[in-house]
């Protein structure tokens, strides 16, 4: 069976009300560990809360070293 090697993730550089300063990116799987296994997702929802995490206004702000999220 083939895996696939990349797979696409929206990526948030900052909070923000523009929708613009989240982008979707493609990023490269790792290899998996003894007992893992990879699940092939078709969709998945937007709550609400994930929009005001975005907006920073949820109440936890994501902390971070790097330059991204």
């Amino acid at each position: 069976m083939n895996l696939p090697t990349t797979y696409k993730a929206l990526e948030l550089r900052e909070y923000s009300e523009n929708r613009n300063r989240a982008n979707i990116v493609e990023k490269t799987i790792r290899p998996l560990k003894k007992g893992e296994v990879l699940i092939r997702m078709h969709s998945a929802s937007i709550n609400p809360s994930d929009l005001m995490f975005m907006r920073g206004l949820y109440g936890l702000k994501k902390t971070s070293d790097s330059s991204r999220f």
